[in-house]
């Protein structure tokens, strides 16, 4: 009866059949790894002394350095902050929990604040900013998938921010990537 089975043309082709479909399970099954987090709503900044700062940095800095009466500069830092979305989805602005807040130290004094750049897809409008003497609040944006936010400030009196709060809604606290 084996013999039979060997020698029957449909026999082969049946056993093919189910080979190849289990090779293409195989092949397209979803890869072991880590697989992105539906949301995450990260931090990083840089920082340099005003009067010492790397080329680029400075450059970046360009007319709010101008502004800034060359006596303000010794003791200032430039500071560069960036809100990334890491995860998997969109972060609108109405997924805001609250304002981003960024506080410096109680012996600081920002002098100035701006929204530099993006990369990745670029918003619609630049995030509103609104200034305080210890820091600023950000209105809620729309971030999209891998994109990143760059905000710039000068600061006399500290190298970084004390506080950078804000949440979204399934990600209570901002994280830092460090």
């Amino acid at each position: 009866m084996l013999e039979e089975h060997l020698a029957n043309p449909r026999a082969w082709f049946g056993a093919l059949l189910v080979l190849g479909v289990f090779f293409l399970m195989w092949r397209f099954a979803a890869k072991p790894g880590p697989k992105k987090k539906s949301w995450e709503y990260s931090y990083e900044f840089v920082s340099e002394p005003a009067d010492a700062a790397n080329p680029e940095l400075a450059d970046s800095f360009g007319a709010m350095l101008k502004r800034l009466p060359a006596g303000k500069r010794r003791g200032a830092h430039l500071i560069r902050l960036a809100v990334m979305n890491r995860g998997a989805w969109r972060i609108r602005a109405e997924d805001h929990l609250r304002p981003l807040t960024v506080a410096f130290p109680p012996d600081a004094k920002l002098l100035e604040a701006a929204f530099a750049e993006s990369f990745g897809p670029a918003p619609e409008s630049a995030p509103e900013i609104t200034r305080y003497e210890r820091g600023v609040e950000i209105a809620p944006f729309d971030l999209p998938v891998d994109c990143a936010l760059v905000f710039q400030f000068i600061v006399a009196g500290a190298d970084a921010p004390s506080v950078v709060d804000g949440g979204i809604e399934g990600q209570a606290a901002i994280e830092r990537l460090s």
